[in-house]
């Protein structure tokens, strides 16, 4: 018999295993190909593509037309906080889907069934942009820990060298000097 087993959990797995809430045999069976997916809140950038891929899906299923989302209605969703992640955007695309009328989905519908994205906007918006500072600060800082070096880094920083990459190119910023 041959098995593939794909699990996933929100759970930080190594902090589980030191506290002694996971068994680390088990882990070590489940880890073959670790994937770490942010959530959707780190991946704004996401948001448009994951709401296109959703409304032609659910029009497809439903054997309607795809609504089209405008940029003030793809803008309030990009800054919403998603406790719920991509599972929650889908139901609120679908909502959307089901009570439009008409081919395009603006700003105010998105405003009525998110009656908090309006204040949490600029919420949002100034935690992002401390969460942002706050990662840049310590990216900075384990560079220079590590003399420079991207490897040694992400090590001390917890994260693959790829995300650290990644996690770096949308702060928008590029250190000079670095070694691989």
């Amino acid at each position: 018999m041959d098995v593939r087993v794909i699990a996933a959990t929100n759970q930080n797995l190594e902090e589980r295993i030191r506290s002694d809430r996971f068994r680390e045999d088990l882990y070590f069976r489940l880890a073959v190909v670790p994937i770490q997916v942010p959530p959707l809140r780190e991946r704004a950038e996401d948001v448009p593509i994951l709401v296109e891929h959703f409304a032609a899906r659910i029009a497809q299923e439903s054997g309607g037309k795809p609504r089209t989302f405008t940029a003030g209605a793809l803008d309030l969703l990009r800054h919403y906080a998603f406790p719920g992640n991509v599972r929650e955007l889908r139901n609120i695309v679908e909502r959307l889907w089901i009570m439009t009328r008409g081919t395009a989905v603006n700003a105010e519908q998105v405003q009525a069934i998110l009656p908090r994205v309006e204040g949490a906007a600029s919420e949002s918006s100034r935690l992002s942009e401390a969460v942002r500072e706050f990662e840049r600060k310590e990216i900075e800082a384990a560079l220079q820990g590590a003399g420079g070096s991207m490897t040694k880094a992400a090590s001390k920083l917890g994260l693959e060298r790829s995300h650290l990459y990644k996690k770096m190119k949308r702060l928008g910023w590029k250190p000079e000097g670095l070694t691989p």
